[in-house]
């Protein structure tokens, strides 16, 4: 089965140096809060992925999901649970989902994302983004279309997000 998704963030960090790799962090960081802003504009529902003891990890700025989780549950959504102790929460996304995420984002973490586990899903139930390890694995869908909108907004996609070759290329 081919992979839904055709591109990829490319979150590497080969940098020695704490200034140059505090740097490229960052980038690496503002990359994935444009492409969750642009996905969650086309996307329909959200999932997150979570360890249940990291809901009672609520720690400000510990790198744990719960924390940011916290701030969700207030919100409707449906909560699933897998064989090996993970579970799911699914959100309509709405505007107060979008805030909830922006919020998120203004903690100074050390990790890329404050989630554990992302996807983000189309009107059809198709994933078009997932980030995976807090952010250190990002897969998506963009079509030529979405990738030169994203350009025109900031340099960085054009700097982070790379084809994924194993794919065939989709508009």
């Amino acid at each position: 089965m081919n992979s839904p998704y055709n591109y990829q963030l490319d979150t590497s960090n080969l940098y020695d140096d704490e200034l140059n790799y505090e740097a490229r962090f960052k980038e690496i960081k503002n990359a994935l809060y444009i492409l969750f802003h642009h996905f969650l504009k086309l996307g329909k529902t959200i999932e997150f992925w979570y360890w249940k003891g990291d809901l009672y990890k609520l720690e400000k700025g510990y790198p744990y999901t719960g924390y940011a989780l916290h701030n969700f549950m207030e919100f409707p959504h449906t909560n699933l649970q897998s064989k090996d102790d993970l579970s799911s929460l699914i959100f309509e996304i709405n505007l107060s989902i979008i805030n909830s995420i922006k919020n998120s984002y203004k903690e100074d973490l050390e990790t890329i994302t404050p989630f554990f586990d992302i996807t983000i899903y189309d009107i059809s139930m198709s994933p078009i983004l997932t980030s995976q390890d807090h952010g250190a694995n990002v897969l998506m869908f963009l079509t030529n279309k979405d990738l030169l909108k994203l350009s025109n907004i900031n340099y960085l996609i054009d700097e982070y997000v790379t084809y994924d070759d194993s794919c065939n290329d989709f508009d």
